[in-house]
């Protein structure tokens, strides 16, 4: 990360990420420093902020949802049919994800109720379902056995990154032509934020040189940089 003027006790980066090939679809996050001054860390805050209030919202909402879900006897019996019947064991836990809304999708539905009033000032819905399916893995893990709970965000550790799943609107990545100058921005709302590119470093240029997929936006502690 990196970041210039007075605002000192956090910087920000940005990953933008990907190209494509025709075989595969592998991704490249190209790390680049932001040129961030104090009004707009304030308003970066401010996004951040409302991403992980929503974030704590969806998560919150999925917890009752798994714990209703594990609650019914329907779940313990679909625990006992045998691993090696892969369609009805398959079709029970379905039937019950189905029913009490444990799903990607159905979290997805909450977050757009749940972006209201001060946090639809930042988040638009493509972010909310971004920041819901981040809920809804940490989540599916606790409910597979992978992890055994989940963490919510408190105010003083905060969201530390939130990422688009396009660039052609919302939070992106600018890139000027040569012509142009050349220059890169990230963009969120009404703030441009100039990022620092090092096209003698060929990680970065060879992903620049190719379409990029989405950005997402790190914060950091600036010592951290």
């Amino acid at each position: 990360m990196g970041k210039n003027g007075p605002e000192a006790s956090a910087a920000h980066e940005l990953h933008s990420g990907g190209w494509r090939t025709p075989q595969a679809n592998p991704n490249l996050s190209a790390r680049i420093a932001l040129v961030v001054e104090e009004g707009q860390a304030k308003r970066l805050r401010a996004h951040l902020e409302a991403g992980r209030a929503l974030y704590n919202a969806v998560l919150s909402a999925g917890q009752k949802r798994l714990r209703r879900m594990w609650a019914d006897p329907a779940w313990q019996a679909a625990r006992t049919i045998p691993r090696s019947q892969k369609q009805e064991r398959a079709a029970a836990f379905g039937a019950l994800r189905k029913q009490y809304g444990f799903s990607e999708y159905a979290l997805h539905a909450y977050a757009t109720t749940a972006r209201v009033s001060w946090l639809a000032e930042h988040l638009d819905a493509v972010l909310a379902q971004m920041l819901a399916s981040r809920a809804y893995q940490a989540l599916n893990r606790v409910c597979l056995g992978e992890a055994r709970l989940v963490r919510f965000k408190s105010r003083g550790r905060g969201l530390s990154s939130i990422e688009n799943k396009r660039n052609d609107t919302g939070p992106r990545f600018l890139l000027q032509k040569p012509e142009e100058g050349q220059r890169g921005f990230f963009i969120w709302q009404h703030d441009h934020l100039e990022a620092l590119i090092d096209w003698n470093d060929p990680v970065i240029k060879h992903g620049l040189d190719h379409r990029v997929k989405y950005a997402r936006l790190v914060q950091r502690k600036a010592s951290s940089w």
